[in-house]
This record gives C-alpha cells, sequence and structure tokens, in this order.
C-alpha cells in the first residue's frame, strides 16, 4: 500500500523514513481533559535500529526529537541495541513491556 492509498487520517500521520515503517505523528488525537495532542510534538513508531542516517538527520533536524521512550523487552534491545540513534543528544527512557 502507498501514501496515496492510505486513509486521509493516517496518511497525515505516517512520517516517510527508509528504515522504521510505522513512524506516525500522534498530533490531533484527544487527551486526558479534552485537551488535544499537538502535531509534530508526539511520535511513535517501530523500532529504531533501522533508521539510515538520512532519518537520523530528518529525526535530528525536522522532527527536532528529544526524548526516545523505547518500550522493547530487555533481551529485545541487548539483541538489537539502539542503533544509529546512539549518536543522538537526546533524554532515552526504557520501559520494557
Amino acid at each position: 500500500m502507498n501514501d496515496s492509498e492510505l486513509p486521509a487520517d493516517l496518511a497525515a500521520r505516517l512520517v516517510t523514513l527508509d528504515g522504521p515503517l510505522n513512524f506516525r505523528d500522534l498530533g490531533g488525537y484527544m487527551g486526558v481533559g479534552g485537551k488535544t495532542v499537538r502535531w509534530g510534538r508526539v511520535f511513535r513508531s517501530d523500532s529504531l535500529v533501522e533508521m539510515s542516517e538520512a532519518d537520523l538527520q530528518h529525526f535530528r533536524d525536522e522532527l527536532a526529537v528529544a526524548t526516545i521512550i523505547d518500550l522493547r523487552t530487555d533481551n529485545e534491545r541487548t539483541v538489537y541495541g539502539v542503533g544509529i540513534t546512539e549518536h543522538l543528544t537526546v533524554s532515552r527512557h526504557h520501559h520494557s513491556i
């Protein structure tokens, strides 16, 4: 399925990267107390391990990601590491689920 075949709301959320296949903006969702998540502030993704140099540059310069919350298991983190994101100066939090 290419971007033009996606539902409009998903196409607006999808951030196209070389590595991660499911990197999405969570902007527009209703939060606690009826407030809406701001666009371009909170993202969710599958593993960031396969990010390319171009992805890393976009992640850092365009999206300005400041915090990574890694929800992978301890074993996944040990086996796959953090990939190219190790070169980023960001706050990191690991919560194995």
